[in-house]
């Protein structure tokens, strides 16, 4: 899952993050990845990986009407969640740029 959004504190933000690590657990997040823009502080991704696409899609909804819906610290706009799945078997795709 690629979940992007802007905070408004990073310390806040991360503190509340870290409040949920039981709740990752038990919907079955086995990996988080935090990344944040390097010309923009106040923007993070999150990449968050699941054994299943169910358990991906139950900690989707999960964040949907139990911590995006209420006030998040350190928050600031509305979150952006996608399901994405590997490409098995298939070769990178590779840009000339």
């Amino acid at each position: 899952m690629h979940i992007q959004h802007r905070i408004a504190d990073i310390d806040t933000w991360l503190r509340d993050f870290d409040s949920r690590a039981p709740a990752r657990k038990q919907h079955g997040v086995t990996q988080v990845h935090i990344l944040q823009a390097e010309d923009d502080p106040q923007y993070i991704v999150e990449l968050v990986f699941f054994n299943t696409a169910d358990d991906a899609n139950k900690y989707r909804t999960f964040l949907r009407e139990h911590v995006w819906s209420s006030s998040m610290p350190g928050l600031a706009g509305n979150p952006h969640a996608i399901l994405l799945h590997e490409l098995h078997g298939k070769p990178p795709l590779i840009s000339k740029a």
